[in-house]
């Protein structure tokens, strides 16, 4: 196998590796998100960033139990 196709198979390896991490880590354990900004100002204790940028989560998508959930208001 010379370098090159040892190098493309290895980036194959690679980059199918980390498609399916992707596709197996969507249904798993890990915990869901609703708005990454939002979560991350959750994350670090940014109360009034959280409150904010929460309530435009709600406001544009009044479905997301989550974002309801992080503000604390019950889904209307």
């Amino acid at each position: 196998m010379s370098s090159q196709s040892g190098i493309s198979f290895g980036t194959a390896i690679i980059l199918l590796s980390l498609g399916i991490a992707c596709f197996t880590g969507a249904g798993g354990g890990e915990r869901p998100v609703c708005d990454i900004g939002a979560d991350y100002s959750l994350t670090v204790e940014d109360y009034p960033e959280t409150i904010r940028r929460h309530t435009e989560v709600v406001r544009k998508h009044p479905d997301d139990a989550l974002a309801h959930y992080h503000l604390g208001l019950p889904k209307e």
